[in-house]
């Protein structure tokens, strides 16, 4: 059995191919690249990257699909990778009365299995390789859009892990309903 969450380092015969998205004009750096199974796998691996003090000047991106084309995975200040290519179950959870599909589907697994076990499919794009943690986040434009509307309309909650002052993460469950603002609204501050 694999220990979660995976790390794959330069020597490591997979960085390389782990390091690099679609887009091969931008290729990251960085000191390792993260396999999540799972959103703990995620917590522990944004937990070690904030608690080493030498990457204060380095960031962590997630990759979901690795279809980004404007460089917000491989820039040169990337300290780690989280790709989360591995979380891609699809699922209804009774808890939130919905069903649950995870950052690293693509648009083609996340189509197949939510219409086989549903009979139901989301307005998703026309690329079927582009993972839905990217596309949701992007608005989730596709052919179906201007009938349905965006992927990301039919989005209830995400679960995110961030971090505050204390440099602790945390899983955070934001839903559209949520009667903390500051959950379900996106502000700058």
């Amino acid at each position: 059995m694999t220990a979660h969450p995976i790390e794959v380092g330069p020597k490591d015969a997979r960085y390389d191919a782990l390091r690099r998205g679609f887009n091969q004009r931008w290729i990251a750096d960085p000191a390792y690249v993260v396999v999540a199974t799972s959103a703990d796998d995620v917590v522990k691996a944004v937990g070690k990257f904030v608690a080493d003090p030498a990457n204060s000047q380095r960031r962590i991106t997630v990759r979901s699909g690795g279809h980004c084309y404007e460089n917000f995975v491989s820039s040169a200040n990337v300290g780690v990778i989280i790709d989360v290519s591995q979380m891609n179950r699809v699922y209804y959870d009774p808890e939130m009365s919905a069903y649950c599909i995870e950052a690293g589907a693509t648009n083609w697994h996340s189509t197949t299995q939510l219409y086989r076990s549903t009979g139901l499919a989301l307005p998703g794009g026309s690329c079927y390789s582009v993972g839905l943690g990217g596309h949701v986040s992007g608005g989730g434009y596709g052919l179906l859009s201007r009938y349905f509307g965006l992927t990301v309309d039919y989005l209830h909650a995400v679960e995110v892990v961030t971090v505050a002052d204390s440099r602790t993460p945390k899983k955070t469950v934001a839903r559209k309903d949520s009667a903390d603002e500051a959950l379900r609204t996106s502000r700058r501050t």
